[in-house]
C-alpha cells in the first residue's frame, strides 16, 4: 500500500426505536442488519486501523458488532464525529491519515462528510445513508473516490452472497 493511499468506511449506525428500546440501543432488526454487514466487510478482508464511533449508544453497539468481524480490533469512541458535528474539521484531520478506518455516526454528519471528502459541498445531500449502509471511500493523492456503497436490503437480496457486488 502507498503511504498515501487511505480507505475510509463510512457507516451509518443500525436500525433503533427510543420508544420502544430507550436510550438508543438498536432494535433486534438492528443488530440483525449490522451482522449481516459485518460478514460483508469480513468477506472483503477489510481489517481497520481504526474503528471509531460517535459515543451515542447505537453508535457504540454497531462498532462493536462490526469489530467482532474485522480483526482483533477495538472501537473507540472518538469527538468531533457526532450529528451536529463539523464535517470540514474532520475531514481536514483526515488529510494526513493512511491505513484503513471504519467510522460509525450518524446523520446528517455522514451526508455532510461524504459531500464534503467526494464534492467539497458539504451542504449538497449527494449520497443518503440509510441506517446501516456503508460507503467505502478510496483516497489517494488527495483525491476521494467511492469504491463501493452498500444497504443491508442489498445484501439480503442476495442472500448473503457478495461475490457479483463487488
Amino acid at each position: 500500500m502507498d503511504a498515501n493511499d487511505f480507505t475510509l468506511i463510512l457507516v451509518r449506525h443500525g436500525r433503533y426505536d427510543d420508544h420502544q428500546i430507550p436510550g438508543g440501543e438498536l432494535t433486534p432488526s438492528g443488530v440483525q442488519e449490522i451482522e449481516l454487514m459485518a460478514g460483508v466487510i469480513a468477506s472483503l478482508g477489510f481489517h481497520p486501523n481504526h474503528i471509531w464511533h460517535s459515543g451515542k449508544k447505537r453508535a457504540e453497539q454497531t462498532a462493536q458488532l462490526l469489530s467482532s468481524r474485522c480483526g482483533d480490533i477495538r472501537p473507540e469512541e472518538k469527538s468531533g464525529i457526532a450529528p451536529g458535528d463539523d464535517c470540514q474539521a474532520f475531514a481536514e484531520s483526515l488529510r494526513s491519515q493512511n491505513g484503513q478506518w471504519l467510522v460509525v455516526s450518524h446523520l446528517p454528519f455522514l451526508e455532510r462528510l461524504a459531500g464534503e471528502l467526494l464534492f467539497k459541498m458539504p451542504d449538497q445531500q449527494m449520497i443518503q445513508f440509510y441506517p446501516g449502509s456503508m460507503l467505502c471511500l478510496k483516497r489517494h493523492d488527495m483525491d476521494w473516490h467511492i469504491k463501493w456503497f452498500i444497504h443491508p436490503d442489498l445484501i439480503r437480496e442476495s442472500k448473503g452472497d457478495c461475490s457479483d457486488l463487488f
